[in-house]
């Protein structure tokens, strides 16, 4: 088993439960002697999938069965588990600080911790601050906080979105699932604002096209040129002086890179990781990065789901190699796949190859790719 060497020839540290280190570790389960003794550190034991997320906020999944047990899996792959989180990295001397004041050793990091939403700047009055979308862990509680609040009649059920790219979309359209089961829901409000001038601007102009259409269905207004400047709980303030009622506000304007990575000393752009077609870090080949921490070669633009599962494979596949002293595999990232994104009731919209479609079958085909996830 992995990690139960009596003299590893290499300490691996896998930090973060991010999803690239999950497919890793799931695949290592398959073929597990490496030769390596691996420690994963991460804050949480469990996971929430984020192709899950969505359908946890529109009613279709209970919470526990979009969560993945680390812990469980570390156990299964005799990889040393610890419930810790990492503030600090020293390249040189390639040891991490935790939380607790501890240090840990390695030969080899790699790193999948993930993002965090960008603070919009704007805190909010009487208890009720902006909801960052990530971490997950943060937007749970406060997501369950405001449907109490609408089951008990204190909440009007207006909410903005921060932020039109897809997950602010898919997330829009799950609210007002969600909301309608309500009775009061044909009073409530969901506005999708954004500061630039379109929504998703990276999609195709067919996907975006589609996705206005459904969200119009769903009775979801959108604001572009929206920059929040003031709410105060009840009345959220645009800066161009336009005004609406909410009592929810759910902040997915973009994501931003831990700290610690930027005060590490390691070379970063903008907080990223760089890394080669390896996963390695272009100048410390002994740190490696996956999932949304990293900056692979390119314009950024593969910091998703589909692309750290895929990479978790290389990742898995380079550890082994690691041990033996082989020439590491490659990591070519797919430009086109296919992109299914669900619109809150049991429907979805897909695009693969300039084709975009739309209808039921999509929305399971969503569903059975996402449970076979969560199943491993």
């Amino acid at each position: 088993m992995v990690g139960t060497l009596k003299n590893p020839a290499h300490r691996v540290l896998l930090v973060g439960g991010g999803h690239a280190h999950i497919a890793a570790l799931r695949a290592l389960r398959q073929r597990p002697d490496t030769g390596l003794q691996i420690t994963l550190v991460s804050r949480q034991v469990h996971t929430i999938y984020s192709g899950a997320l969505p359908g946890y906020v529109a009613g279709h999944w209970p919470l526990k069965d979009t969560l993945i047990d680390v812990r469980a899996l570390c156990s299964e792959t005799g990889t040393h588990f610890l419930e810790l989180d990492v503030t600090a990295l020293d390249a040189a001397k390639k040891t991490v600080t935790c939380n607790d004041g501890s240090s840990l050793t390695f030969d080899t990091a790699c790193i999948d911790v993930g993002t965090r939403t960008k603070d919009v700047g704007v805190a909010g009055s009487a208890g009720r601050a902006v909801s960052p979308i990530k971490p997950f862990g943060e937007f749970i509680p406060a997501w369950e906080s405001f449907l109490e609040r609408v089951r008990s009649g204190t909440s009007e059920g207006n909410v903005l979105i921060l932020g039109a790219g897809l997950a602010g979309i898919e997330l829009a359209a799950a609210i007002r699932h969600r909301l309608d089961a309500f009775p009061r829901s044909l009073k409530s409000h969901v506005t999708i604002a954004d500061s630039a001038g379109s929504t998703s601007p990276r999609s195709s102009s067919a996907l975006r096209t589609a996705l206005h259409r459904a969200l119009q269905k769903r009775r979801i207004d959108i604001m572009t040129s929206a920059r929040l400047t003031d709410w105060d709980g009840t009345i959220a303030r645009i800066e161009d002086g336009r005004a609406l009622s909410c009592d929810f506000i759910l902040n997915c304007a973009g994501t931003e890179p831990y700290e610690w990575i930027s005060a590490s000393g390691l070379s970063n752009k903008h907080g990223y990781i760089p890394v080669d077609i390896y996963l390695r870090h272009t100048d410390q080949p002994d740190i490696w990065a996956a999932g949304d921490a990293a900056q692979l070669p390119g314009d950024g633009s593969y910091r998703n789901g589909v692309h750290a599962l895929r990479a978790g494979q290389v990742l898995a596949e380079n550890l082994r190699r690691r041990s033996t002293g082989r020439h590491p595999a490659a990591y070519h990232p797919q430009s086109d796949y296919l992109k299914l994104v669900s619109l809150g009731d049991r429907s979805a919209v897909g695009e693969k190859w300039g084709l975009v479609m739309e209808g039921v079958i999509l929305w399971h085909l969503k569903k059975w790719i996402d449970s076979g996830f969560l199943r491993g």
